[in-house]
């Protein structure tokens, strides 16, 4: 296709980001989001992929004429350059992106990495991406920050927090001299979630599992969240090695603090975990055998269940009658309520859930003297949950100590 303003104008996002080309090296990809972007390929002894700017702020003329000026360079120059003083926006998310870690040092998830993404092509690089790291202002992000907080103040948080973590890197790298968000304040709401089911609706859901549409293992899974209060990626990478005896015991390398996690295993929880298959994974991916569900598939299959209780077409099975919706980890956040309910303290909560104590005492406190209180805690929860389905005396359980 040949470009023009008009048609690049009208043409419209799809589910899956896409590409034009009106050949000569010229691209134009379009983003779910809506966000269009101008790209020269170079065939070569070294393929690259460059970016040149954003539509409609670069219309086709100035698209036609950065793609030539490309095409000159890579022609003369395919070894790249590393970042500089110089650098742009883009150029920076570019390398920040490619070596982006965790607080663990590990490597993004792939789920995150799309939504790292998705925030950036969406929302940052049309404005700032094309502009030098040198040139951009403090002025620059808090005009970013408060138009994203006036359509949505959650959302302009979590770029604020991502800018902020970019920048930093950019000046550890001496790219800037100095953050361009340093003293400023945060622009957003950060939102505070303490969503947890009701005892009604914690009956509704346990007795709508059996008959949802979903796959039997992931009913199993979510339940296994309420029961024990652990995350949901930890037992979705349960392996049959980690079940030991009446234990579970979830090694550090999994956990989300790096510390060891024995959780006590009632006979409802071991019935719900079910036999492995043969790579020794309880709840393995329908596309990889070899490898667990992800925590992302599960939100998705609990987020598709959720519609009301209404019958799918040609179908007998209904979904979960429960609004508003909820997600795997506001279960983890049920358990906790739960057992503060039943006047556990906090520390036996804490190293139920394996949240990580303030003290290295507390860590080796927490790990080696709390087995009898998480076993007494998570058999009375069991029987609060068994009464809460049978309607007696309104789920009250006496607390074992």
């Amino acid at each position: 296709m040949r470009f023009t303003d008009l048609g690049v104008a009208r043409l419209k996002p799809q589910k899956k980001r896409f590409m034009r080309t009106e050949g000569n090296g010229l691209y134009l990809q379009v983003l779910p989001g809506g966000t269009k972007k101008w790209v020269h390929f170079h065939r070569g002894n070294k393929q690259q992929w460059i970016s040149l700017g954003y539509f409609p702020n670069m219309d086709v003329t100035e698209a036609r004429k950065r793609n030539e000026e490309a095409a000159k360079f890579v022609t003369t120059d395919t070894t790249g350059q590393a970042l500089n003083f110089n650098s742009t926006m883009e150029d920076l998310f570019k390398e920040w992106f490619g070596n982006a870690k965790d607080k663990k040092g590990k490597p993004w998830s792939a789920a995150y990495k799309r939504n790292v993404q998705y925030i950036f092509d969406a929302t940052v690089l049309p404005l700032l991406g094309e502009k030098r790291l040198r040139d951009i202002t403090k002025a620059d992000i808090r005009v970013l920050l408060q138009n994203k907080e006036k359509s949505k103040p959650g959302q302009a948080r979590e770029i604020y927090k991502r800018l902020s973590r970019i920048f930093n890197y950019a000046a550890q790298q001496d790219y800037i001299e100095v953050s361009p968000m340093a003293n400023l304040e945060p622009i957003g709401t950060t939102n505070v979630k303490d969503r947890h089911l009701s005892q009604e609706e914690i009956k509704t859901f346990l007795e709508s599992l059996p008959d949802s549409d979903m796959v039997p293992k992931t009913a199993c899974a979510l339940e296994i969240i309420l029961r024990t209060g652990q995350r949901s990626g930890e037992v979705l990478g349960a392996t049959k090695s980690e079940i030991q005896g009446d234990w579970w015991v979830i090694p550090g390398r999994r956990t989300k603090n790096n510390l060891e996690q024995r959780v006590p295993l009632t006979k409802t929880i071991k019935a719900l975990f079910g036999e492995a298959n043969q790579h020794g994974l309880f709840f393995p991916s329908p596309r990889d055998e070899e490898k667990p569900m992800s925590p992302l598939a599960l939100s998705k299959a609990l987020r598709r269940s959720l519609t009301g209780g209404e019958k799918k077409p040609n179908d007998n099975k209904i979904t979960i009658p429960i609004k508003p919706t909820f997600s795997p980890h506001d279960l983890r956040r049920t358990c906790a309520t739960g057992l503060g309910s039943m006047q556990y303290s906090i520390e036996v909560i804490a190293a139920v859930l394996n949240h990580k104590p303030r003290t290295v005492t507390g860590i080796h406190y927490m790990l080696h003297q709390y087995d009898k209180e998480k076993q007494k805690a998570l058999l009375a929860w069991d029987r609060k949950l068994q009464r809460i389905i049978t309607g007696d005396s309104n789920g009250k359980v006496v607390n074992i100590k």
